[in-house]
């Protein structure tokens, strides 16, 4: 995938470096303070997260769900990414 990043102070939009690749689907994004979060995974529900910065125009590997997901809402808080709900790998509906 490729994303580009608005500089609101010199008013341009800037490429962002090229996301690693992987063997899962990334689909889902969310944008948390100065990083972009890009949530993704298999069938099996393996959420991974690629983690852009803006601060360090560099991407790497985000922290694990404390439980693995996908089809999940997602909001955030400033600086805080909050998740919520989905499905397992069983496409058991969960709660937290």
């Amino acid at each position: 995938m490729e994303w580009l990043c608005y500089d609101s102070d010199g008013m341009e939009w800037i490429d962002v470096p090229r996301q690693p690749k992987v063997s899962v689907n990334f689909n889902k994004t969310l944008a948390v303070g100065t990083e972009l979060l890009v949530f993704g995974g298999n069938h099996g529900g393996l959420e991974m997260i690629h983690k852009f910065s803006a601060w360090t125009n560099s991407w790497s590997l985000g922290r694990e769900m404390n439980e693995l997901r996908f089809w999940f809402g997602s909001v955030s808080l400033g600086r805080i990414a909050i998740v919520a709900r989905g499905m397992d790998a069983e496409y058991n509906i969960l709660s937290s």
